[in-house]
């Protein structure tokens, strides 16, 4: 089985999700992300932050060893999500 793997900067411990829509909803419900730009060495930045900037995501097996990097596919879901979340939260304050 494969599991997706995140870890917020490198004194964070790896937690896994077993399935997209939950990296997704933990990146809004808990961080409120709007947006993030992708590396090309895997994972992510967050644009703004100052601390724990880069974030390490993907595909792994249950003991966190590499697979693989999220596919296009996956990462146009994620910015797909974001970008909702952050109309939404733009009609909010208006």
């Amino acid at each position: 089985m494969e599991y997706f793997w995140m870890r917020w900067g490198d004194n964070a411990e790896y937690n896994d999700y077993d399935s997209l829509d939950n990296v997704i909803d933990h990146l809004i419900d808990h961080y409120e992300i709007t947006e993030v730009n992708w590396r090309p060495d895997g994972g992510f930045e967050v644009p703004g932050w100052r601390r724990l900037n880069y974030v390490s995501l993907f595909v792994g097996d249950k003991d966190a060893q590499i697979i693989r990097d999220l596919t296009p596919d996956e990462k146009e879901e994620i910015d797909d999500a974001l970008l909702d979340f952050r109309r939404k939260k733009r009609n909010e304050q208006y």
